[in-house]
């Protein structure tokens, strides 16, 4: 069997934990002998698997402490919609401030729309008097 570095790192830990089968453990270990960068890994990790780790004393009883008074969502919920408000609330009083002149908005003709009321109020008496472009402005208001 013909091993590749790649397939020595992926099924490794399989093998020092004895769950690869026999055939592969022997062609993976037969490769480590052979390649010093996946010797050199190897090594590496043995060690980092034979670390003794020492976990804090009362570690396992706060994390069940914890455990037992999760952090409620209606709390999250809560803190949530205060910063939506005061987020409309800052924006609004930037937007908003006062001294700062605002130019007026333009009407429909000043924008060259011309709106239904217009047409009725300027005294034509059908669509056959309005222009092809009044026309396509009315059309393009009536489809919206």
């Amino acid at each position: 069997m013909n091993m590749n570095c790649e397939y020595v790192r992926e099924v490794y830990p399989d093998v020092l934990n004895n769950k690869a089968e026999a055939s592969i453990a022997t062609a993976v270990r037969a490769h480590i002998a052979r390649c010093a960068e996946c010797r050199e890994e190897a090594v590496l990790i043995e060690q980092l698997r034979g670390a003794v780790t020492q976990v804090p004393a009362g570690l396992h009883e706060r994390i069940t402490a914890e455990l037992k008074h999760p952090v409620r969502t209606f709390q999250l919920r809560n803190i949530a919609y205060a910063a939506t408000v005061a987020a409309a609330i800052i924006g609004g009083s930037i937007l908003l401030r006062p001294g700062k002149q605002q130019a007026p908005l333009p009407n429909a003709q000043e924008l060259g729309f011309v709106t239904v009321e217009d047409a009725m109020v300027s005294g034509t008496s059908s669509l056959r008097d309005l222009t092809i472009e009044e026309l396509e402005v009315l059309l393009g208001e009536i489809e919206s």
